[in-house]
């Protein structure tokens, strides 16, 4: 009887280590805390910053959960609030780990492959920098944000060339959040401070500006993140109005969708945006009700997924 007993508890805390060892490594996947930067990758491979969560989520496009990596913490592979994620041509992944003030590279899998970065104002140095883009030739582009500038990176961290200062003048920013490039290595840069998108050239020289005072002054409230698609159509992320904007190659808004709410197809506090390889879908990280949501390029609502969960 007492060797039964024995077995019996032995069995027993084999099962609860077990199962605690589950819960561990799974952690909550697909449970959203906040989560801010996407990002898409081949077939539908569709890549969250759940920033609250401190951590890189993996769903299909259709909102199963895949894969996560990352806690919180200062180590490799770890985060203080991450904010976007960005995708070069050998589907390598840079993710903006803001508090930390570093960007970190992975491999689609989660692999941890380099940092780089560090609280600062000094050349390559960042300031809780939020927005990445990573152009054809594979150099990566980042707004450092609280130092109210662009920084341009190789993707091995060496700092290429950095420009803009505080300011509401021509090429100045004020807090700019998400960036983007087109097919021709333009940058787009959210000036949310300024309430307007401010374009470059790949190597920083002013081009042109949509909204804010110089321009239309109702285009935009925040913008705070950016795509742009293989036709220079651009679709941004304007969280002050909880909409989302698209433009042609000119700046014109061509249409607009979303509102204030917690019903599909409205917002709250919405942070992210990225495009389908097909271009076909947008993809919306509806930060403060915790979701992703996806449309088609003219802002139907086509599906939804994602919960709050704080994982510990």
């Amino acid at each position: 009887m007492k060797k039964h007993l024995v077995f019996s508890l032995i069995f027993l805390l084999c099962l609860s280590v077990s199962v605690l060892a589950y819960n561990y490594s799974n952690r909550g996947g697909g449970l959203l805390n906040n989560p801010v930067g996407i990002e898409l990758l081949g077939s539908g491979n569709v890549y969250i910053v759940d920033s609250g969560n401190s951590r890189i989520q993996k769903f299909s496009d259709s909102g199963k959960f895949i894969m996560q990596w990352g806690e919180e913490g200062t180590g490799e592979g770890c985060f203080n609030k991450p904010s976007h994620i960005a995708a070069d041509k050998d589907k390598n992944l840079y993710v903006t780990d803001s508090n930390n003030h570093r960007i970190q590279k992975f491999r689609h899998d989660g692999t941890f492959m380099l940092q780089w970065g560090r609280s600062g104002k000094k050349d390559g140095d960042f300031r809780f920098p939020q927005g990445i883009a990573v152009d054809k030739e594979g150099e990566v582009v980042i707004a450092d944000t609280e130092n109210n500038r662009i920084e341009k990176f190789t993707s091995e961290g060496k700092l290429i060339t950095l420009w803009g200062i505080k300011g509401k003048g021509i090429g100045q920013l004020s807090i700019p959040r998400g960036v983007a490039v087109d097919k021709f290595r333009n940058i787009y840069v959210c000036d949310s401070g300024n309430a307007r998108i401010v374009k470059f050239n790949s190597e920083g020289q002013y081009q042109e500006a949509w909204g804010g005072s110089g321009g239309d002054k109702n285009l935009f409230l925040s913008p705070v993140d950016i795509v742009i698609d293989s036709q220079r159509y651009a679709f941004v992320v304007d969280v002050g109005k909880s909409c989302i904007v698209k433009l042609d190659s000119r700046g014109r808004k061509m249409s607009t969708w979303g509102s204030y709410g917690i019903n599909a197809g409205e917002f709250s506090g919405p942070t992210g945006v990225a495009i389908g390889t097909d271009e076909r879908y947008v993809y919306i990280t509806d930060s403060g009700n915790h979701r992703i949501e996806k449309f088609n390029t003219k802002g139907r609502f086509v599906l939804q997924w994602g919960s709050y969960g704080k994982v510990f």
